[in-house]
């Protein structure tokens, strides 16, 4: 029943025992509680935990007959006191336990190559998630630190500008390596615009830049991208290519590497990250990278959160691009609570985070509103602010 009680109680443990197969180790009862408990965590994609009056209510209207047995079943719910680290701990070496079979039984037959590849993956991914657990190398101890250590790191000459000048002092005159900003907006808001936008800003500083794109097709992205440095439209890039790439060599193209995503793992991010060790990197879109999670809500966060943490393994600035909900829809001035499927967990990941607004009318003026609705840099403020699309050449201003 600890096992059971612990599903209840974590949104994350149900997670895990559900990808390991838990429902097989269970007696008839008690895939029954596990029905009631998967089709709440269904209805309620922000739920962390489960209502015990609200599951003993349904198992009792779905299971009249056994009203008294699933009573004494979920009173020892409330009174059981589980260990979820040890718990998720067994239910992970359990679920290698049932890979390394199935690997065993799958190198041995005539099978499917797909099918393979897919269980070595996900031993893979559970071998590196307890490794990142326990990351313990990575920490870095500060005692005693002085004032000039302090303050040493946020001078002006390592802060990296963002572009446009209206989001760099809102920000309070620009940002630090190990920074994460979030950036959202309804589709066809223009989110890509601000990411080429900044990009060309990057580049004209001479950072080095990872690109990360799994929503657009890649040249469209790069086409844009040239049109932003070279400051010439499409139709003169295309004219006169050879004079584009001589302009490009000045701007630092070099500088700038694009990785299609498809749609992208934690384990490539990280890859890509130690292969290329750019100043930043900018994940466009982080909603679509494959984070293993059953639940939306679980996977958003835990792929913000992971970006977030890259930047500060590898000393960058990170800036992810996501998606607002409903609610944003023909609004100019966005707020916290806009961003799809997240209320929460997201918002807690990020320095920075920026809202883009639009309507149909700022729209057609080629103009929007940026938001801070999230600031905790020095110096930044939240007050919203107008900003201007140039789409010949992709600039932002």
């Amino acid at each position: 029943m600890n096992l059971l009680a612990a599903l209840i109680k974590d949104r994350h443990t149900y997670n895990l025992a559900v990808e390991a197969g838990v429902s097989d180790v269970l007696d008839d009862k008690s895939k029954m509680v596990l029905k009631e408990v998967h089709r709440y965590y269904k209805l309620d994609t922000d739920a962390t935990h489960v209502d015990l009056t609200i599951l003993s209510s349904r198992l009792e209207q779905r299971y009249p007959k056994h009203v008294d047995v699933f009573k004494a079943i979920v009173s020892t719910f409330e009174e059981a006191e589980v260990s979820l680290p040890n718990i998720q701990a067994e239910i992970k070496e359990e679920r290698k336990r049932t890979l390394k079979l199935q690997l065993a039984s799958a190198f041995t037959l005539q099978g499917n190559d797909r099918e393979l590849l897919e269980k070595l993956e996900d031993y893979r991914r559970i071998c590196y998630d307890e490794d990142d657990d326990e990351s313990s190398g990575l920490d870095t101890v500060y005692n005693c630190s002085t004032v000039a250590d302090v303050l040493g790191g946020r001078e002006g000459a390592n802060r990296i500008a963002l572009s446009p000048k209206s989001l760099n002092d809102a920000a309070g005159g620009g940002v630090l390596r190990k920074h994460h900003i979030l950036i959202f907006a309804r589709p066809d808001a223009g989110k890509s615009t601000v990411a080429i936008n900044m990009v060309g800003s990057f580049l004209h500083q001479g950072l080095k830049v990872l690109y990360v794109g799994n929503e657009d097709p890649p040249n469209d992205i790069l086409l844009r991208l040239m049109c932003r440095l070279t400051q010439r439209t499409e139709a003169d890039v295309a004219a006169d290519p050879d004079g584009t790439m001589q302009i490009l060599g000045q701007r630092n193209w070099e500088q700038l590497t694009f990785i299609e995503g498809n749609p992208g793992t934690a384990r490539e991010l990280e890859a890509w990250m130690d292969e290329h060790q750019p100043d930043v990197l900018l994940v466009d879109q982080v909603r679509n990278l494959d984070m293993k999670e059953d639940s939306r809500v679980l996977s958003l966060e835990k792929a913000e959160q992971f970006v977030r943490n890259l930047g500060k393994r590898y000393n960058a600035l990170t800036i992810s691009f996501t998606q607002a909900g409903g609610s944003a829809e023909g609004k100019l001035i966005l707020d916290m609570c806009d961003v799809d499927f997240s209320n929460t967990g997201m918002q807690a990941s990020a320095d920075l985070m920026v809202g883009l607004g639009t309507n149909a009318e700022y729209t057609q003026n080629g103009q929007r509103v940026l938001t801070c609705v999230k600031n905790k840099l020095p110096g930044g403020s939240k007050e919203p602010f107008r900003v201007s699309f140039d789409y010949n050449h992709h600039r932002v201003y």
